[in-house]
C-alpha cells in the first residue's frame, strides 16, 4: 500500500515539471490570473517535493525495516530448523523410552508370574525346609551320640588293651618263671630219667604261651616285641 502511494507522488511529481514548463514560458506576461497560477503550481510542486522526500525517506526506512525483518526471518528459519532437529531428536529418544518401557513392562510382568509361582511355592519349601532341617538336627543328634559312643568305644578299647598287655605281661612272667631252673628242678627231682613229664609240661608251656601271643593285641605286639 505505502510503495503504490510513493509512486502515484512521483508521477505527480513529474507530471507538474512538464506541466509547468509552459508555465514558465508565459511568466513574462504580465497577467495576474496566471501569476496566481503559477503560484498555486509552485507551492503545490513545494509540497509535492516535500512529500517526495518524506516519502523517500519513509522508504528507505521500510527497506532498512524490510531487511531488518529478513534478518530476523532467516534467525527464525534457523531456529525453526534448529527446532525440528531438536524435537527429531527427542521424537527418536521418546520412540526409544517407548521401546524400553515395553521391554520393562515385559520384564516385570515376567517377574511378577515368576513371583506368583514362587509365592505358590513357597508352602511347599517351608515344609520342606522344616523337614530337611528336623532331619539335619536328627542327624546332627546322632553324628554327636556316635561321636559319643566312639569316644567311649577309644576308652574302653584303650582301657582293654591296657588290660591285655598286662595280662600279657602277667602270665608271661608266670611262665618265664615256670621256665626258671629252679623250678622245674623241683617239680621233676622224684621223674626218672626218661623225663616224659618234663617233656609234657614243657609243651604245655609252649601251648600257653603261643595262646597269649595270639590273644596278645596287634597295637601291644610292637611292646612286647612280637612280630
Amino acid at each position: 500500500m505505502f510503495y503504490r502511494q510513493a509512486l502515484s507522488c512521483l508521477l505527480l511529481v513529474l507530471g507538474l515539471g512538464v506541466l509547468l514548463k509552459p508555465v514558465a514560458a508565459l511568466s513574462a506576461e504580465p497577467a495576474t490570473g496566471e501569476r496566481r497560477a503559477l503560484a498555486k503550481a509552485q507551492a503545490l510542486l513545494k509540497t509535492l517535493n516535500t512529500q517526495k522526500v518524506a516519502a523517500e525517506t519513509e522508504l528507505a526506512s521500510v527497506k532498512l525495516q524490510c531487511e531488518d525483518q529478513a534478518i530476523k526471518r532467516g534467525k527464525l528459519d534457523a531456529a525453526f530448523k534448529a527446532q525440528q532437529a531438536a524435537l527429531k531428536l527427542a521424537t527418536t529418544s521418546l520412540e526409544a523410552a517407548s521401546r524400553q518401557s515395553k521391554a520393562l513392562s515385559s520384564a516385570l510382568e515376567r517377574n511378577q508370574k515368576r513371583l506368583a509361582h514362587s509365592n505358590e511355592q513357597l508352602p511347599q519349601l517351608t515344609a520342606r525346609l522344616r523337614e530337611t532341617t528336623s532331619t539335619l538336627q536328627e542327624a546332627e543328634a546322632k553324628r554327636v551320640a556316635l561321636a559319643r559312643d566312639l569316644d567311649a568305644n577309644r576308652t574302653e578299647l584303650k582301657d582293654a588293651e591296657s588290660k591285655n598287655l598286662a595280662l600279657y605281661q602277667a602270665n608271661q612272667a608266670l611262665l618265664d618263671e615256670f621256665a626258671d631252673e629252679g623250678t622245674f628242678k623241683r617239680l621233676f627231682r622224684g621223674e626218672p630219667f626218661t623225663g616224659v613229664r618234663q617233656v609234657q609240661i614243657e609243651n604245655l608251656r609252649q601251648e600257653y604261651a603261643g595262646k597269649l601271643t595270639d590273644q596278645l593285641r596287634d597295637s601291644n605286639r610292637a611292646t612286647v616285641g612280637e612280630p
